[in-house]
Order: structure tokens, then sequence, then C-alpha cells
């Protein structure tokens, strides 16, 4: 494999989990499934669990982690997660745990891995933006409002996944209790669709290839509410729908536009 490549496993509420591989190195970023889902998913991408080397995690949330204690002890993989991540998960002793820092980049055989601290009802949440040569893949959700270091981290990526976790209207207007709500479009919550199509608009530029959106709420939201937001982006950047059933097809980052 010689290309600088991700898709999405599935994303939601349901469970989250994201491949990203180079040529040397292919990781998940999160493990939000039971083993056995996982195992089917990777195997419908052709994925051989044993190929994989970490497993990077954003936060504590059940939909991000509920695979990785079964998972690395089927397979002995490295686990990248901040101090107070690792401090809520509890893993196994003899766990291959290296902790990362906001801002203080980690290389992986050819990647180099930034994490991101963003604003999220959690210990120490991180989001990540991988660099393989000049490419860059970036992962946003499960954030509650974009600060300045987020856009200076993701301003130059080449493919990026994002939330567009509500529309705000709807979660009002619906079925959630109100602390509930509250929790979701506070500043420590999810992103809104104003809210991400305000920061996808903020950093778009000509090498941003391909946008994932994920996270997408199916109670407080709709895949046609957000094409709808996006629809005049697509004359910049391809536009993809990750579902919670499937994710995404693989995506080739850096490819043309």
């Amino acid at each position: 494999m010689s290309e600088f490549r991700f898709c999405s496993l599935g994303s939601g509420s349901g469970g989250n989990c994201t491949i990203v591989q180079s040529p040397e190195t292919t990781l998940l970023i999160d493990c939000g499934f039971p083993l056995y889902e996982l195992q089917n998913r990777l195997e419908r991408r052709s994925i051989d669990p044993e190929s994989i080397e970490a497993i990077l995690v954003t936060h504590e949330h059940a939909d991000h982690h509920r695979g990785i204690k079964p998972f690395i002890r089927k397979y002995d993989v490295m686990v990248l997660m901040s101090k107070g991540t690792e401090g809520k998960l509890n893993l196994p002793v003899q766990s291959n745990v290296t902790r990362l820092m906001d801002q203080s980049e980690y290389c992986l055989n050819d990647l180099h891995i930034l994490p991101v601290g963003v604003p999220h009802d959690t210990v120490e949440p991180l989001q990540y933006v991988i660099k393989f040569n000049d490419l860059a893949f970036g992962i946003l959700t499960d954030v509650g409002s974009i600060t300045p270091s987020i856009r200076r981290a993701y301003a130059a990526c080449s493919s990026l996944l994002i939330e567009f976790n509500h529309d705000i209207d709807s979660l009002w207007q619906g079925p959630y209790r109100q602390f509930l709500k509250e929790r979701v479009a506070g500043p420590l919550g999810h992103l809104n669709n104003g809210q991400a199509l305000e920061f996808l608009e903020s950093i778009l530029h000509k090498s941003l290839a391909d946008v994932v959106i994920g996270h997408i709420s199916k109670i407080n939201n709709s895949r046609e509410q957000v094409l709808d937001q996006v629809e005049h982006l697509r004359a910049n950047t391809n536009i993809h729908l990750a579902s919670q059933e499937f994710g995404t097809e693989w995506i080739t980052i850096g490819a043309a536009a």
C-alpha cells in the first residue's frame, strides 16, 4: 500500500472508529465497537487486525472506547491518549500506553501525530491531525466550540472528518430532556450545523480535497439538513457523509478535488 488514506468504520452515538493508513503504518482513531463488530468492519475494508500498530483515543465516552480492552488483549496494540483519558479508561496494567499532550507532536514510523486539546465534557480530550510528508488528515468530533488553537491546527488539512452533530432548532424542539439539550448545545458539548459550517468555511482552501461529515445525530439532525448546509462547498471540495452503519469507503488523502 503506497497511499496515505483513511476511512470511517462508523460514526455516531452507536460507535466511532476511523482507520488511517500510510505506506508504513496502520492505526485506528477510537475503538467504539464491540470486538466482533470491529473485526467484521475491518474485514470489509480488507484490514488484518494484526497489522494495526496503534489506537489513538480521543476521550472516555463509551462510543469512542467500547472495544479497546478486548481488542488490545487479543492483538497487543499500542494505545495513545492523554493522561486524563488513561485515568478514566482503567486499562489492564500490562497495556502498552503512550501518553500524549496537547500540541506536542508524536512520531510513529512515517506519521507525525499532532494531538489537539478540545472543549468537551470529559477529562483532557484530544482530537488529532495526522501528517504524512506534506499531507495532513484531521479528525474533529465531540467538540463543543471552536478555539483559536483548533483553527491553527486544522488550517492546512488535506482531508478532514468533522462532526455536524445537531441542528440547533431540532435539538431545542426535540425530545431530549432539558439538561441534555443544554449539555449538547453548550460550549463543552457538540458542534451544531452552523458552528461546523462556519469552521469549514474559515479553513477552506484549494488543497482541502475531501471533507467527511460524521457524528450526525439521528434525533436532532438529518442527512438532508446537513447536505443542504454544505451544498455550496462542493465547488471547492468533495463532500462525503459517514454513516453509523457503514462509515465511508476508502478516501485517498490529498487526491485532487
